[in-house]
């Protein structure tokens, strides 16, 4: 099962969004968050955060392109 999510980001957003779809950004928190559970440092931040950010990745890899102001 899935379930579709319309949101909505400021305008400064919309370069990084058409770059790489935050793929970068969402990686690097993914390898944080698990660089700090290895280590026995975990932050606020677990297990379940990392796969977020994970699965954000591919989601939004496979999103529709955005139209601004709409």
């Amino acid at each position: 099962m899935a379930f579709a999510l319309k949101i909505e980001l400021p305008d400064e957003f919309l370069e990084h969004w058409r770059t790489d779809r935050f793929r970068d950004s969402l990686a690097r928190i993914s390898c944080d968050i698990r660089t700090r559970l290895r280590d026995g440092n975990p932050g606020l931040a677990g297990l379940m955060e990392a796969e977020v950010a994970e699965m954000l990745q591919v989601s939004f890899g496979a999103a529709d392109e955005c139209v601004p102001g709409q």
